[in-house]
């Protein structure tokens, strides 16, 4: 089976389930081979080394070997990357779903497979369209992306990437390219916008997140790269006024928040190091950056629609007015 995500073709025997099947005589970019054997994740001959991951995928091991890489999630399920970075082997542990295994597929090997792309960028992150542009919504896991932009696409926005988000540099202008139309949320926030009667499939079985795909509530996706001129850090609101705010972020500290929260595969490739240093630059020197912080309640949400429009437009004011 042909599936496609972000601007690429990945050919795959295991269905790859947010995803949408494409016809069958485009040419596969990647090709991912499930195999029915089962794995014990014994210790691995041939590991180069270990390398550090986001603090929050402890229970991540990705090893360097002389012909690629392997990902092992303890307990879950093993993959193998090889050498050209271009043909992925998975294994699961006895009794994992294949919904487990397409979830991790998506959501962490090819995030960081596609990491090492020249002049790309894989931020962890989700992003709606908002007047024909990429609205960016940057964060470690918990600070509440995908919830914000599953209520922007109820708005009417369409969405872009709801946890990983790769960014591309296009003659000096930064471009978001979507990802795939659903979102994974937990089950209670699913049940505030949509009550219990509603129920959804699992992500995975190790987690109480629940899929939602686009199609099924008749909501929008952005199927096009978009211009990338806003980002929005979430951070934690002020306990004493539990109030919305959005303030200016300054490009030196931007840089370093963007540090933490972009996929890398070798944070030890000094070559890719120096070249993912350079496209952040880039990134921090050409897009406008606000640290967003607002209250987790769904009663919330209106006002913080309210100010990321009106903050928005008066970006484009003041770009004007320097034109």
């Amino acid at each position: 089976m042909l599936f496609k995500l972000c601007d690429f073709i990945i050919e795959s025997n295991l269905h790859l389930l947010e995803l949408i099947p494409v016809e069958e005589d485009l040419k596969a970019i990647y090709t991912f081979n499930f195999s029915t054997e089962k794995t014990e994740q014994k210790n691995q001959d041939g590991w180069l080394k270990t390398m550090p991951v986001r603090s929050d995928d402890d229970w991540i091991t990705i090893a360097k070997k002389e012909n690629g890489f392997f990902f092992r999630f303890d307990e879950i399920a093993d993959f193998e990357i090889s050498a050209d970075d271009k043909t992925i082997k998975g294994y699961s542990c006895e009794g994992v779903p294949d919904s487990t295994i397409s979830h991790l597929f998506l959501n962490q090997i090819m995030p960081h497979l596609v990491s090492g792309i020249d002049k790309r960028l894989v931020l962890h992150a989700s992003a709606v369209e908002i007047n024909g542009e990429a609205v960016v919504f940057a964060g470690m896991t918990g600070k509440g992306k995908s919830t914000l932009a599953l209520y922007l696409c109820q708005s009417g926005f369409p969405l872009i990437s709801d946890d990983f988000l790769i960014v591309e540099e296009r003659e000096g202008e930064m471009y978001a390219l979507p990802s795939y139309p659903g979102v994974r949320l937990w089950e209670n926030t699913l049940t505030n916008f949509y009550g219990t009667e509603e129920s959804f499939p699992e992500v995975a079985h190790y987690t109480y997140k629940k899929r939602l795909r686009l199609e099924e509530k008749s909501l929008k996706f952005a199927f096009d790269s978009l211009p990338l001129r806003q980002i929005y850090i979430l951070g934690d609101v002020d306990e004493d006024k539990m109030e919305t705010s959005i303030q200016s972020v300054k490009i030196s500290e931007a840089f370093f928040e963007m540090m933490e929260n972009i996929f890398r595969l070798d944070p030890e490739d000094e070559k890719r190091h120096e070249l993912e240093f350079n496209q952040l630059g880039g990134l921090v020197s050409s897009v406008s950056f606000y640290r967003l912080a607002y209250p987790h309640n769904f009663d919330s949400f209106e006002e913080v629609r309210k100010q990321l429009l009106a903050n928005l437009d008066n970006r484009k004011e003041s770009s004007k007015q320097h034109v």
